[in-house]
């Protein structure tokens, strides 16, 4: 036991060092919020897509593929957002809360939490696990942008648009180049590929730290970020993992499942309610206490998995 306690440790404390770190270094001024800013830009139009593509492209997908996985994982996602935003149009009141709390409670952190653990547990990461992303992250944008316009803007739903702009995401095109790529066989010539494998190995140290600076800590605290916590951290995957398990999945599949069901608040959801007219200070607060009880969930929750031999 005490070994995979240790194991989870080891695992989860690099993570939230680096994103500690991002976080001290732009409260401290040490990093301005405009340096961190183009670190972002250049994480996200860069490093995640090359790290997504090269990924994908090394990838065996006649050996790891797992359709069960796949729709799984999506079913779950649509389930639970659906239920989330059910209960708190009776809960919630204020339609700005509402709106803000709802996507919190539940889009993952999935893109950076997601890769930063299985690269650190699987020595390298997961050709599903990041395979799994591509359908995700569509995913979670549909329903984001729907809460949102109808708690927040008021204005009409675009769905062209919606999926005009999931598809120009540079990590979704990434990853569809990789996969193209690899179903074709496309020869990679090895300085290049050394060059993609030096580019995405700044993936992790990067998109945590600037996810770390936009953390907000300020008066967080509150009703709404602890049960967002509680139902992102415990309620999703004590529901959903179990029932992965039974129906037989394993090993990265589960692991990858269960970062997916129990990563913290996605750093995107504070972004997202600010522009729609949401309520921006409670998806902050939500993203900031979910993610500094995540070191705690993560660890037990690796624990245990290992502990059953699941994983």
């Amino acid at each position: 036991m005490l070994e995979n306690i240790l194991f989870g440790l080891n695992a989860i404390l690099p993570i939230f060092i680096l994103a500690y770190l991002g976080y001290f270094l732009r409260n401290r001024d040490f990093i301005s919020e405009q340096g961190f800013g183009e670190l972002n830009w250049f994480c996200f139009k860069v490093i995640l897509p090359v790290m997504m593509f090269r990924s994908v492209y090394t990838s065996d997908f006649k050996a790891d593929f797992d359709p069960v996985m796949l729709l799984y994982g999506v079913s779950v996602v649509v389930v639970f957002s659906m239920l989330v935003w059910l209960v708190c149009t009776f809960v919630i009141k204020d339609k700005r809360k509402r709106g803000s709390y709802v996507q919190a409670s539940f889009r993952s952190n999935y893109v950076i939490m997601g890769t930063a653990l299985m690269d650190i547990m699987y020595d390298g990461g997961s050709g599903m696990a990041t395979l799994m992303l591509a359908i995700i992250i569509p995913v979670y944008t549909v329903i984001a942008t729907l809460v949102l316009t109808t708690c927040g803007s008021g204005g009409k739903v675009n769905f062209l648009n919606i999926i005009k702009k999931t598809f120009q995401n540079p990590i979704i095109i990434g990853i569809l180049l990789g996969l193209l790529c690899n179903l074709i066989k496309l020869p990679v010539p090895e300085f290049a590929m050394t060059t993609l494998g030096h580019i995405s190995n700044m993936a992790t140290p990067v998109a945590l730290l600037t996810a770390g600076s936009k953390i907000k800590a300020q008066n967080c605290i509150n009703v709404y970020s602890v049960t967002s916590a509680v139902l992102k951290l415990l309620v999703e995957p004590l529901i959903f993992v179990p029932i992965a398990v039974m129906l037989g999945l394993r090993g990265e599949t589960l692991m990858a499942l269960y970062i997916l069901f129990a990563s913290p608040s996605a750093i995107t959801t504070y972004s997202m309610a600010s522009n729609m007219g949401c309520d921006e200070h409670v998806a902050a607060d939500c993203v900031f206490v979910s993610t500094l009880l995540s070191v705690v969930t993560f660890t037990i929750g690796i624990t245990i998995l290992r502990s059953m031999q699941l994983v």
